[in-house]
């Protein structure tokens, strides 16, 4: 029997400061014992509960060969209050069985990182770690000063799209709940004067639409990427920000005009995996939940080449 896991495609980008890199934070964790991994996260304990390292062939061309280091991992969130109950067949409850080892409920999400593209493949859960905490966690764990951030991979049409851009006609973006301008502190200031707009008004809801109407004006190409590049990580937060609409129309040479929908054109991939059933519980193992990842990765692998080992395009796209 199957059911689906999606994942969601980033790329992690280091403070500027920084003089480690993503794949450091992970061995350094790896490195320490399990109890010293738990670190509470907000409200809620999330700790790095496995890691594996694997090398990989990967053809970059007919004569050129490398071997890609993939590390994949699980992480936990623990939950600790409401927790639910068992029913039996005849429909009563019975609590969960607990002492006072026990810290709560361990609820998992994995996930895929590959140094040589940056690349972040990561489980969206319902009760799994959240992508920010798990950058959070790698940030606080390993005393950093300033916080991991991300951005999001757009599918390669998109990509191409951004990078050729020679005309945009209409820019919108819809942001709801933003409290704290923390998050925007190395942002452009594009970025912040947007946030400052919301703050400023009071408005719990910023819906910005910019358009050069009938001209043949364009909007400045260089704000409108910049905020893509921003707004965009947050269209699935738990950070108290929310992007709910983006959408672009513009002209490359090639295209005389389109409309882009970005939270559409995110890279996401569905894979299908096998599940157990215990008695009444469907349970799926983690061996398939790591083999699903590699399997999101192979779906894309072919256009994260292009886009950022070899790519094609400029470094207008890239952060």
């Amino acid at each position: 029997m199957k059911k689906y896991f999606k994942f969601e495609f980033y790329r992690v980008v280091m403070p500027s400061c920084s003089t480690i890199q993503f794949e450091d934070l992970i061995d350094k964790t790896s490195r320490l014992p399990l109890s010293q991994r738990i670190l509470k996260i907000v409200d809620r304990p999330v700790y790095l509960y496995e890691i594996f390292e694997e090398y990989v062939d990967v053809k970059l061309s007919e004569s050129n060969i490398k071997k890609f280091r993939f590390l994949t991992g699980m992480m936990i969130r623990v939950k600790s209050d409401d927790l639910p109950n068992w029913v039996n067949q005849e429909g009563v409850l019975n609590p969960l069985e607990n002492n006072e080892k026990n810290l709560g409920l361990g609820e998992k999400s994995v996930f895929l990182y590959n140094p040589e593209s940056r690349v972040f493949i990561f489980q969206r859960t319902q009760s799994g770690p959240s992508l920010n905490s798990i950058f959070d966690y790698f940030t606080e764990i390993c005393s950093l000063e300033y916080p991991i951030s991300k951005s999001v991979c757009l599918n390669e049409e998109a990509m191409s799209r951004i990078d050729k851009l020679k005309r945009v006609s209409k820019f919108e973006i819809k942001i709801a709940s933003l409290d704290s301008m923390e998050i925007f502190k190395d942002q452009s200031r594009d970025s912040n004067e947007i946030n400052k707009l919301r703050q400023e008004s009071r408005a719990p809801f910023l819906k910005l639409t910019l358009s050069v109407e009938h001209q043949s004006t364009s909007l400045d190409i260089g704000f409108v990427v910049n905020a893509v590049k921003t707004w965009l990580p947050f269209t699935n937060s738990s950070s108290g920000i929310k992007t709910d609409t983006m959408l672009l129309a513009g002209s490359t040479e090639e295209e005389g005009g389109f409309e882009m929908d970005l939270i559409e054109d995110k890279m996401n991939e569905s894979v299908s995996v096998k599940y157990e059933k215990i008695y009444n519980i469907r349970v799926v193992p983690d061996s398939e939940r790591y083999i699903a990842l590699r399997t999101a990765w192979k779906k894309r692998q072919e256009s994260i080449l292009k886009m950022y080992i070899h790519p094609s395009f400029s470094e207008r796209i890239y952060d």
